[in-house]
């Protein structure tokens, strides 16, 4: 971790909008799910959505028609589920059972693994077949930090080190994907910090691939499926750069207990885990003290108290008077510009998705 006296002069935020593609829009989380018949422990999702919201049903075929997203899907579950409503979401499963919105919740969470790690993207191995050695190489190309790199974030990463800017510049995150993290991964010079020192590494054994690298300062602040908890033994691992879903069998107790370590996306979050404050201090510290702040694929909701308060209390922190910190947005949607007006009257918004922006400081002059 770096010392807490790093100096950031940029801040990026990302949004879920910074991954799409090659992951899936909110509303396209709902619509495969509807649709996806691939993975038996998806189930109880699919029953709760046909159960509690049957006008999907129709307007499953067309995405567009989709107007609900996933955090209004999970909202009404995690606050029967934290009240202990005797109504259950999910309903009856197999004669004589129920199903409960704990068990809904795990297999909407074992669906945002699903989607947010789809089969499409090359996944990390650590075999010795020669399959594996090919799917190393697959994965190299798909990851590294480059100009050609398929994936935006490997072309930011690629333009910032490349300029001597990546030591200066912080990430915070408002997504669980790890495609930034892969990217850092696979960068060779570079490895994520993600501001946490709770994580278990018994022994402190360094990889020798790892040894000599910088570290990038990564906040992600609702959390990561690479963050492994354990219900059981209460363990907390970093799996760099592999995935946990909701129900894997722990390394460290053999529980079938593990699961990704996330805030999902509603109103009720809770924070009280000694790592989010860890986290979000750290990201207040970080905005407090960086003279320029932009923003990619973030829609900012104004439901999103959390972020707003962070947001709101930071730009008035560090010694930077609030009109000489730069605020750039970077989004597709123009009603976007509304909503951060409102904190930023002084704005620059882009109206351009994060591939665009990336590619013009690649491709000409900076903006």
């Amino acid at each position: 971790m770096p010392k807490p006296s790093a100096i950031f002069t940029t801040a990026i935020i990302f949004g879920a909008g910074a991954s799409v593609p090659p992951l899936m829009s909110q509303q396209g989380l709902v619509q495969e799910l509807l649709n996806d018949q691939t993975h038996p422990r998806i189930w109880p999702a699919k029953r709760y959505l046909r159960h509690s919201f049957p006008g999907l049903i129709a307007k499953s075929a067309d995405p567009r028609s989709i107007d609900i997203r996933f955090e209004d899907i999970v909202g009404p579950l995690e606050i029967a589920e934290a009240e202990e409503y005797w109504f259950h979401f999910g309903g009856s499963g197999e004669p004589g059972t129920l199903l409960t919105n704990r068990q809904v919740l795990s297999s909407l969470d074992t669906w945002v693994a699903m989607a947010l790690d789809p089969r499409s993207i090359p996944k990390p191995t650590t075999g010795k077949s020669p399959k594996a050695i090919e799917q190393r190489v697959a994965y190299g190309e798909y990851y590294a930090p480059k100009p050609t790199c398929p994936l935006p974030y490997g072309r930011m990463i690629h333009y910032l080190r490349k300029d001597g800017l990546l030591e200066k510049t912080a990430f915070l995150s408002m997504n669980y994907d790890v495609l930034l993290d892969r990217v850092v991964h696979a960068s060779g010079t570079h490895i994520p910090d993600y501001g946490i020192d709770g994580f278990y590494d018994p022994g402190s054994v360094v990889a020798a691939s790892e040894k000599d690298r910088a570290t990038t300062l990564i906040l992600k602040l609702h959390g990561s499926l690479n963050w492994r908890a354990c219900d059981n033994c209460h363990i907390l691992r970093n799996l760099k750069e592999f995935i946990s879903w909701p129900g894997d069998k722990c390394t460290d107790c053999g529980e079938q207990a593990a699961r990704p370590m996330l805030i999902r996306p509603t109103l009720l979050k809770d924070f009280r885990h000694r790592v989010w404050k860890d986290v979000w201090k750290r990201a207040g510290h970080v905005l407090a003290g960086a003279s320029k702040w932009v923003f990619v694929g973030y829609s900012l909701p104004l439901a999103d108290v959390w972020m707003l308060r962070l947001l709101a209390q930071s730009s008035r922190s560090g010694g930077i008077l609030p009109r000489k910190r730069e605020i750039v947005v970077v989004n597709k949607d123009p009603q976007v510009k509304n909503r951060f007006s409102l904190l930023f009257p002084e704005v620059t918004f882009l109206k351009m998705d994060f591939a665009a922006w990336i590619d013009s400081f690649l491709d000409g002059p900076s903006k």
